[in-house]
């Protein structure tokens, strides 16, 4: 194209066009506003068709498993523009099967796979916040943030820790093919599976060739064919495979107070910290630290009737111990629960005494209830010990009628 001569100018029409030539006496084409703008689609759509991978070509990298993290290095720079090419903003994204994916799953399997977001956004903006995930390379992460405007590409990130190294104007090119390889590792360890649905014995039954298994990634739902559903070997009779299981936090309550705070961003530093990088270690050992320091106060004000009621409640779900742990009953209140258990008929075939019974009023129930969820056990459930109580009663003096 070099020996080509190009120029604009007016034809007799009127209209404005571009004119390529190669001289006096060459044939010369004549293209208008409309066939360039053609020929520009044609040329984009032929770059992407380059860059695409069959997605059985395609799979997510054995020895890398993308993970959350909760802080970005101290020096990082975006390096989108590392991997922009004429016409392609992202030619590593186009260049996986993700370019055909939309934000709505993309939120979904993120959620599913990796819990709620944790890295703030702008709340006018972004219809949610994003996710922070590693890489193979230490100095580069990736941001993901599903979003609805044009353009799947804007929902991911990448950045380098550092700046980019520069040779005559351009980047370095061990640098580029690193990171380059690094970025593409992350996008495509998004395809890994994640369970949605339990099997049933009678879906396993029904399931045909072309049903859905119950398992998605970030393009959607995943047919039982599909090689992702495999493993590779990776010794003699061991296998890898691609399947991840799906985050602790699907199906609990999001915390809303939480999560509408900035204190959001530095609880889950400090829990991931606490934990020695493992989020729900870390939780786990914040919220025991959290109950054994603030509980104290409110069980050494609550009386009797509801220590044992919050004992009695503890029993069914097998939390006796360790609310007993929690609540530090004295030797003296062992002896008195042990003689309460025996009034109350636990263990024996005798019906609660109807002076301890009118002790569980409604007030002591919603104390006890408090308490529990005090000492991070939500799920003692007291008015039913209670109501279990009242049946056992009713039901032995029915009996003794008969």
């Amino acid at each position: 194209m070099a020996n080509f001569e190009v120029r604009v100018r007016v034809r007799d029409d009127g209209t404005t066009g571009v004119t390529i030539g190669q001289g006096t006496g060459d044939p010369e084409y004549c293209l208008d506003a409309e066939a360039l703008a053609d020929l520009a689609d044609g040329i984009r759509a032929a770059q992407r068709k380059l860059l695409e991978r069959k997605l059985a070509d395609d799979l997510p990298n054995i020895d890398f498993m993308a993970k959350l993290l909760a802080e970005p290095p101290y020096n990082f720079t975006s390096c989108r523009k590392l991997f922009a090419a004429p016409e392609v903003d992202d030619t590593v994204f186009a260049s996986t099967p993700l370019a055909s994916m939309n934000w709505m799953t993309l939120f979904a399997y993120m959620h599913r796979r990796f819990g709620p977001p944790h890295v703030r956004t702008s709340g006018h903006q972004d219809i949610s916040a994003g996710w922070r995930l590693s890489s193979p390379e230490p100095d580069l992460f990736v941001d993901i943030v599903p979003c609805a405007g044009e353009g799947i590409e804007n929902c991911f990130e990448p950045y380098f820790e550092g700046t980019f190294e520069k040779e005559e104007g351009k980047p370095d090119t061990a640098l580029h093919g690193r990171l380059s390889k690094a970025y593409r590792a992350v996008l495509m360890d998004l395809l890994r599976p994640v369970g949605i649905r339990e099997h049933s014995f009678i879906e396993d039954l029904l399931q045909t060739e072309s049903d859905t298994e119950h398992s998605m990634n970030a393009l959607g739902p995943l047919w039982n064919q599909s090689r992702l559903h495999e493993g590779q070997e990776v010794g003699e009779g061991q296998f890898a495979y691609y399947q991840v299981a799906h985050h602790p936090s699907c199906g609990v309550a999001t915390p809303i107070g939480l999560l509408e705070s900035y204190e959001w961003r530095k609880f889950i530093s400090f829990i991931t910290t606490l934990g020695g990088d493992d989020a729900i270690k870390g939780l786990d050992i914040a919220c025991n630290h959290a109950i054994e320091k603030t509980a104290q106060p409110h069980v050494r004000k609550a009386s009797w009737p509801v220590l044992r009621l919050v004992l009695l409640s503890a029993l069914p779900g097998g939390f006796q111990e360790d609310v007993k742990r929690l609540l530090a009953l004295s030797p003296v209140e062992e002896a008195r629960y042990k003689d309460d258990l025996l009034r109350l008929g636990i263990g024996n075939q005798n019906a609660p005494e109807q002076s301890i019974l009118e002790e569980f009023t409604r007030d002591v129930i919603d104390e006890a209830e408090k308490l529990g969820n005090l000492l991070g056990h939500p799920r003692l459930y007291p008015l039913w010990t209670v109501r279990n109580l009242e049946n056992k009663q009713w039901l032995l003096e029915r009996m003794k009628q008969t």
